[in-house]
């Protein structure tokens, strides 16, 4: 009778194991993109920037406030067996606000039709070179950008906007991909705590090492969603001749929501704060820079 009794309660071990093991299994996800050829989406990126540059010398710090929004048409062209989409991205409306404690220094509206003045009319080659111009891209399921392809002139254009160059390459190919790259997903299926990394070039010297964590589902809206957060740190490299830059404070965090049955990003947040020693051609600075940028489906 005790055998049996031990043999019983075995059979009952393994059984409650393999239903917690199953029961693991099905708590995990596998987030991917889906696209479907013809499928175009209407969506925003919201941008607001506060900087603050106080000079090495006993000269006053000067604060200025940048509110950018892009309205954004995305078209998926086709997508191949492996879920490989080619999209095309149009931004199809530029809003600029720029103030400082003095007041609005500088205002712009692509959809008024009116002539930009002052400060903003030097903007006007760089805005030219973006507007209604579709640049092509390969997004993979991940929402990794595999290849890239901008218009005839666009980065040259957009790198003469102060006439002569000065800041060097300040926008680039790797710079562009970054605002396409809103997420990348984890390569297998998750449960909530786990974690993933991705780096990324946003422009040289500067790089970003971002870790991934998937929070579990959320209802918003009356939608069942995901919530992945992540947390990012800053790297400098490459090349410093001409700007020398060290981070002396820095904190990055985002959080992102996904629908799984739609395959679609619907809203990202990410917040930075970061406070740099800097040299420019032999010019030295502190600069303080608090930025938010939020992308989600046009309202």
């Amino acid at each position: 009778m005790f055998a049996k009794s031990q043999s019983l309660c075995r059979a009952l071990g393994v059984a409650v194991a393999l239903i917690v093991l199953a029961g693991s299994a099905r708590a995990e996800k596998l987030l991917r993109l889906k696209f479907q050829p013809g499928e175009t989406r209407q969506l925003q990126i919201l941008q607001e920037m506060s900087q603050t540059m106080r000079p090495a010398s006993d000269d006053p710090a000067e604060a200025i406030t940048t509110f950018l929004t892009l309205d954004i048409t995305e078209k998926c062209e086709s997508v191949d067996k492996q879920g490989l989409a080619a999209l095309t991205q149009t931004v199809e409306r530029i809003r600029i606000k720029t103030q400082s404690a003095q007041g609005v220094l500088m205002e712009f509206d692509s959809a008024t039709g009116k002539q930009p003045e002052g400060m903003a009319k030097t903007l006007t080659p760089m805005l030219d070179t973006m507007l209604k111009k579709p640049l092509t891209a390969q997004l993979t399921a991940r929402g990794e950008v595999r290849d890239m392809k901008l218009p005839q002139g666009m980065l040259e254009g957009m790198n003469q906007r102060d006439g002569g160059g000065q800041l060097g390459n300040l926008f680039s190919p790797d710079w562009m991909k970054q605002l396409t790259e809103i997420a990348v997903l984890p390569e297998g299926p998750v449960k909530p705590g786990d974690t993933w990394t991705r780096k990324t070039v946003v422009n040289n010297p500067v790089g970003l090492q971002s870790t991934y964590r998937y929070e579990g589902s959320e209802t918003r809206g009356g939608k069942t969603l995901e919530r992945i957060t992540s947390t990012s740190a800053v790297q400098v490299e490459g090349d410093k001749k001409q700007v020398k830059i060290g981070i002396k404070e820095q904190e990055v965090r985002g959080t992102i929501y996904f629908d799984n049955d739609l395959g679609r990003i619907v809203e990202s947040v990410n917040a930075t704060k970061m406070k740099m020693d800097m040299e420019v051609f032999r010019q030295k600075m502190v600069l303080e820079i608090e930025v938010k940028t939020t992308f989600q489906p046009k309202p």
